[in-house]
């Protein structure tokens, strides 16, 4: 059963906002401290103080990034009160993590665990936003190709997770129950998932009493408006897509597309304003990684301007950047 909002968002936006479907609005970008600041807490203390007071409504991390504590000081250094910023964070699922343990047999208290340890380093009694970070792995699992990781001491992460085999789905859903308590006592104003393919979010519907708000996965600009049919399949399951790597990491051959560039020239803006203003006209947050300030008025600059429906066309039916919306983390 749904639990009401704990509190609005209230900080005067230069980011739009959307609403969840427990009616929490959620700012259309965020700032995210998963690539450039990994691992390292003084430089995520810079990149998060400079993006709040730029305008920013709001950061992105994981217990996975290990710079959680780095977000805290940047929040305090910026002087930006609680609640009027968005957090959001990330428990690894369950299975072969020792950074933070999240062990298999264990998943359901490992999870409140990382939760709880996710508050104390972010140092808020509660974040807007948890989501399980990937479908689960274990080595040698029949139901996965193997498990990845970043260090890659950390097997976290599934090669094709067969998402509906029993398993990993017991898994998943002993996660989500975890993430359910925590939504129920006010921890988490919202909760949802991450690189999940249609299976896995059948999985958790199968036994939620809470279905996610959120499903994030990769969506830019030549991977079609729904690669693999995951942006149906999460809108069907009632969660609101969110964009991660709406730059295709930096793919210097989707940044010098002659569409792309024709685009940006007709409106004075760079390739990478109008790659993110596609994602967030078809209605999707999303979010992105900068540590430069320029780079930052450049996001914040997204919502005063417009592409017309011949450029959105364009974009969207442009080829050859296919990409894989979950990183090949479950069977599509």
């Amino acid at each position: 059963m749904e639990s009401p909002p704990t509190h609005s968002w209230r900080r005067p936006p230069k980011v739009p906002s959307t609403a969840l479907s427990n009616g929490v609005r959620m700012p259309l970008m965020l700032l995210g401290v998963g690539t450039s600041t990994w691992m390292n807490n003084t430089s995520t203390e810079q990149v998060v103080r400079e993006a709040l007071l730029a305008g920013f409504p709001g950061v992105d991390t994981a217990s996975h990034y290990l710079n959680q504590v780095g977000v805290a000081r940047g929040i305090a250094a910026s002087g930006v009160a609680r609640d009027d910023l968005w957090l959001t964070t990330k428990v690894e699922g369950c299975g072969n993590s020792h950074t933070i343990p999240v062990r298999q047999g264990h998943c359901y208290n490992d999870t409140l665990n990382v939760v709880g340890q996710n508050l104390a380093q972010l140092n808020v009694e509660r974040v807007d936003l948890t989501l399980l970070h990937s479908p689960p792995c274990v080595v040698n699992a029949s139901w996965a190709d193997g498990c990845g990781g970043n260090p890659a001491s950390d097997l976290i992460y599934p090669h094709h997770c067969q998402c509906s085999e029993r398993v990993p789905c017991s898994m998943m859903q002993e996660q989500w129950k975890a993430l359910e308590a925590a939504y129920s006592a006010g921890r988490s104003r919202a909760i949802g998932v991450s690189n999940f393919c249609a299976s896995c979010l059948q999985c958790i519907h199968d036994s939620a009493r809470v279905h996610p708000h959120v499903n994030m996965f990769r969506l830019h600009v030549g991977m079609s408006t729904d690669p693999a049919g995951l942006v149906h399949a999460t809108s069907a399951a009632g969660a609101l897509v969110q964009a991660y790597q709406p730059l295709a990491h930096g793919d210097h051959k989707l940044f010098t597309e002659p569409a792309v560039v024709a685009i940006a020239r007709a409106h004075g803006r760079s390739t990478a304003q109008v790659l993110l203003k596609w994602v967030v006209q078809l209605g999707h947050p999303l979010v992105t990684s900068t540590t430069n300030p320029k780079y930052m008025a450049d996001d914040l600059d997204l919502w005063s301007w417009e592409l017309d429906a011949q450029e959105m066309s364009t974009l969207s039916s442009l080829k050859g950047h296919a990409d894989d919306p979950v990183g090949q983390m479950c069977v599509l």
